[in-house]
């Protein structure tokens, strides 16, 4: 039984290692990546009808694409936020982070083009 057990963990523990080895970013970079986007958002659509909040980035190597999550948030009265089910925007042929930003200020021109043609197409879509 022991050792039933002792291969489930292993097998477990592999199985969390080899997804996290497909990540393409470190979580320094994930982070800055959700902090630049954060940061754009605050000049263009978060002077929309909604607010954002950005969730998770990341990035699958072998399939050479990334996802963004993140929620739309509508501020219907003084402290009531209402929250959109989970967005999210695909980004394909993403082999490197210098393709997300091209420098520690900026996101990549690319880059910046797909993600707000994706939110908004989201924002055209969404449903609260």
């Amino acid at each position: 039984m022991k050792k039933i057990i002792l291969m489930l963990a292993l097998l477990m523990t592999s199985a969390v290692f080899a997804n996290q080895s497909n990540e393409l970013l470190s979580p320094t970079q994930r982070n800055e990546v959700i902090r630049s986007i954060d940061d754009v958002c605050g000049d263009t659509w978060c002077e929309g009808d909604y607010n954002f909040k950005f969730i998770y980035f990341s990035c699958d190597k072998l399939a050479k694409s990334c996802d963004l999550s993140f929620h739309f948030i509508k501020s219907e009265e003084q402290s009531v936020e209402t929250y959109s089910p989970v967005q999210v925007c695909h980004f394909q042929n993403i082999t490197n982070f210098k393709q997300i930003k091209d420098s520690n200020y900026s996101l990549n021109d690319n880059f910046y083009e797909e993600l707000t043609n994706c939110i908004d197409n989201r924002q055209n879509e969404v449903q609260f």
